[in-house]
């Protein structure tokens, strides 16, 4: 949320001035509206992650009470006021997807096609993202809607192609100095972030703490792997079951 309240101030200064530069090509009007279409793209990946993190789902152990079945999280824009955040509750599912796809169709329009660095958000990672919600929204409450997964087949192959990024294969992905964690040194990585001991601060982060390449981490000491029934689930012939 510290994330998204930044976005919103960008949204909310920047905004009003893209809506007035009614159709100017100069170099500084594409830069704003390029800079608002990034906004979109981060408040979007937030909360998708919000939603996929804690929208409660059933499991044997721990069924989910009526009462919060299909909600995720509060929705805050720029436009929230404080009164209203007061009184905020939950958004459903259905709410929450809405926002998600209104901002990647807000990114899509925005956002400067000829930018295509992967360390900001593109196209590439729009149509991505658009991919990834779609994936979740296929499962969901454990019926299989076909037409969300088609969907988001669709927008990975969109991504794939507006990015000109390529999947790696086997060889690349098991490289252990080129591979999958280096986005600096393949053609693979649609957005991302290298993270290392120099970069952050300190060593209170979600990569500290999973990831156990990161020898200046917590992970490496304690080894995290998957579990048995999730690793049986992950096909032979699907490469990356060599990771684990």
């Amino acid at each position: 949320y510290t994330w998204i309240r930044l976005v919103n101030d960008v949204v909310l200064s920047i905004k009003p001035v893209v809506e007035s530069l009614d159709g100017k090509e100069d170099d500084e009007s594409i830069q704003l509206r390029d800079i608002l279409g990034q906004a979109y793209a981060y408040r979007a990946m937030c909360y998708l992650d919000l939603a996929r993190l804690y929208e409660p789902k059933d499991n044997k152990l721990a069924p989910v009470g009526e009462n919060i079945k299909g909600l995720t999280v509060p929705i805050v824009t720029e436009n929230t006021t404080e009164t209203d955040a007061k009184y905020n509750p939950r958004a459903t599912r259905q709410q929450m997807y809405d926002f998600i796809f209104s901002d990647l169709q807000k990114a899509e329009k925005y956002l400067n096609a000829s930018h295509n660095t992967y360390t900001n958000p593109t196209l590439g990672a729009v149509y991505g993202m658009y991919a990834r919600a779609y994936v979740e929204l296929g499962a969901a409450d454990d019926k299989i809607d076909k037409s969300a997964y088609e969907k988001a087949y669709e927008y990975a192959d969109l991504a794939i192609k507006t990015s000109g990024r390529t999947p790696l294969t086997w060889q690349q992905w098991m490289d252990p100095q080129t591979g999958f964690n280096s986005g600096n040194s393949n053609n693979s990585w649609i957005w991302g972030v290298t993270l290392s001991s120099e970069n952050i601060g300190n060593i209170m982060t979600f990569t500290a703490h999973i990831s156990s390449e990161a020898q200046w981490g917590y992970a490496q000491l304690s080894h995290i792997g998957a579990d048995k029934s999730f690793y049986d689930q992950i096909p032979a012939t699907d490469f990356r079951k060599h990771s684990w």
